[in-house]
């Protein structure tokens, strides 16, 4: 059972696509900040502009200043919790990447890592349907509970595979096969069961060529084994499946052919810690007036995994029918009205083509919750309000579409 994670956004008339999956990276020169950067898609190809900036994480203020010595960084995109670490304490914050989303609570107060055999913790990655937050200690791995006080769940397991590299230091979850993911410092990454099976020999690869120690990995489960293909309108590249980090770049661990995306440290230290997100791409295409209102999604104020997410739509005309039209893929290029410029990106004639029937409340809004529980991970599709309009030459107002792809790393 998967669900089709979405970071809260609500679009702001943008005409470009955003980028779908992104990379998130912990700098420990850059105390209460986190990086974004593009992976590689047709609007960020390799080698284009795929950094994006830094976004606050207040809570790692809780760090020591001087660089860790372990660390980590994972998501719970049901309820944009981001949990970070230095190896000895666990921060969580929440992802402001897109506004207005507001916390639905405040941030608990730092807590110490579980107990561990080896001590620091080196790496962790998010079971969200579990509820689970997996780590490893370089030895041994075993899974807290997903939140604060972050209790032991699983106690700590000796790997189930001899290291030829050293400790482990870096760790994700698989949420597409169920399986864990970790890489030692030379480019050795392994793969096996929460239970202790390994799948195939071990290690199933080793990334070659590396100029600097590995520091992070971290699994974009809306590809590879167990996710469904890309549409033939996806964005996104192939590979980048399994992505691993010398601190100054991301490499495809399981395709060498792919080149590495570098990931700037304005510090110079290096980041530490590795996470996907797979956020909403934005179509433009909103009229120029105030009724056409603001697509959205918002997080649902709960913190129980796999909660619901509410379809929003924002300031468009009080107590009006509007339909939220959606299929698998967009119009290509849209359908452009030459009268109000306004761009219609779902096609009706679509044999996938589905819609549903609201009405907005007293402020112009809708919120109604959807739950994409499950939604197989690696679909795509794309969204559009269509709000009722008599003296729009369309008889409706069209908002900006959303693109969305289901994963829940």
């Amino acid at each position: 059972m998967n669900r089709c994670v979405i970071i809260p956004i609500v679009i702001l008339g943008l005409a470009v696509l955003g980028g779908a999956q992104v990379v998130y990276v912990l700098d420990p020169g850059l105390p209460t900040l986190m990086e974004e950067v593009y992976l590689p898609s047709t609007l960020h190809p390799i080698g284009g502009p795929g950094y994006h900036g830094v976004i606050p994480l207040p809570a790692t203020a809780a760090f020591p200043p001087t660089p860790p010595t372990g660390g980590g960084i994972a998501f719970d995109q049901s309820t944009s919790r981001v949990f970070a670490t230095d190896g000895v304490t666990i921060v969580t914050d929440y992802c402001f990447a897109y506004a207005p989303f507001v916390a639905p609570t405040a941030p608990p107060p730092p807590a110490p890592v579980p107990p561990f055999p080896a001590g620091a913790i080196t790496g962790m990655g998010t079971d969200v349907l579990a509820g689970l937050l997996w780590l490893t200690d370089g030895f041994n791995y075993g899974a807290a509970a997903l939140g604060f006080p972050f209790p032991i769940a699983i106690p700590p397991l000796p790997l189930p595979f001899p290291l030829l590299g050293g400790p482990l230091v870096g760790l994700d979850f698989d949420q597409a096969t169920g399986s864990l993911w970790a890489c030692d410092a030379v480019g050795n990454v392994y793969n096996w069961l929460p239970g202790g099976g390994v799948i195939g020999p071990q290690p199933v690869a080793t990334v070659p060529g590396l100029p600097l120690p590995l520091g992070g990995l971290a699994i974009n489960d809306t590809n590879g084994a167990g996710s469904i293909g890309p549409h033939f309108c996806s964005l996104q590249l192939q590979g980048y499946h399994v992505l691993v980090s010398d601190g100054f770049q991301v490499f495809d661990a399981l395709n060498p052919l792919n080149p590495p995306l570098p990931t700037p440290s304005p510090t110079g230290l290096g980041i530490r810690g590795l996470a996907v997100s797979c956020d909403p791409q934005i179509i433009g295409g909103t009229a120029a007036v105030a009724s056409a209102g603001l697509i959205g999604f918002d997080k649902a104020t709960t913190t129980n995994p796999g909660a619901a997410n509410a379809l929003r739509l924002v300031g468009a005309k009080p107590l009006t029918t509007a339909l939220f039209l959606y299929d698998l893929c967009p119009i290509p290029g849209g359908l452009a009205s030459p009268v109000t410029g306004e761009t219609l990106w779902i096609n009706p004639l679509s044999p996938t083509f589905a819609f549903g029937v609201f009405v907005t409340d007293a402020l112009g809004n809708v919120s109604h919750p959807l739950s994409f529980a499950f939604a197989p991970v690696g679909l795509n599709f794309v969204g559009q309000w269509a709000i009722f309009q008599p003296m729009n030459p369309l008889g409706y107002a069209l908002t900006d579409a959303m693109q969305f792809c289901c994963g829940t790393n």
